[in-house]
């Protein structure tokens, strides 16, 4: 399950930075943009994990 939920929030590393990317498409992103977009994937990946881990620890204590 643990694997899931590390693949899971990858995922919404990659989503996060695709969408941020494609808005900013028209011109060339500079490194500060970047680095920016890259801050905000990391965090919506760690939200995610922890997110989803918390939905796995109420599920096993609510089933147990």
């Amino acid at each position: 399950m643990k694997t899931w939920i590390f693949l899971l929030s990858l995922l919404a590393v990659a989503l996060s930075w695709r969408l941020g990317t494609r808005a900013r498409r028209a011109g060339q992103l500079t490194l500060a943009q970047k680095m920016k977009i890259l801050g905000r994937s990391l965090m919506a990946g760690v939200v995610s994990y922890f997110v989803l881990i918390g939905l796995a620890l109420l599920y096993l204590m609510l089933t147990n």
